[in-house]
């Protein structure tokens, strides 16, 4: 018995929360978690603000 080996290319591309944030009550819940998740980590927080003023100007939401 062979074994035949099966190569699939897979294209991946960068994640970007930014891109899912598209209305108030999905950046509330952003935010909401992002609070949750930090336990106190500052710079958590930061990136969690930074991502939602890139999706406010982003999807004009300003």
């Amino acid at each position: 018995m062979t074994t035949k080996s099966i190569q699939k290319q897979v294209t991946l591309s960068p994640y970007d929360v930014v891109d899912h944030l598209r209305t108030p009550e999905e950046i509330n819940a952003f935010l909401e978690a992002c609070t949750l998740e930090a336990d106190g980590n500052t710079d958590f927080l930061d990136q969690a603000l930074a991502a939602v003023a890139r999706a406010k100007a982003k999807h004009r939401l300003i």
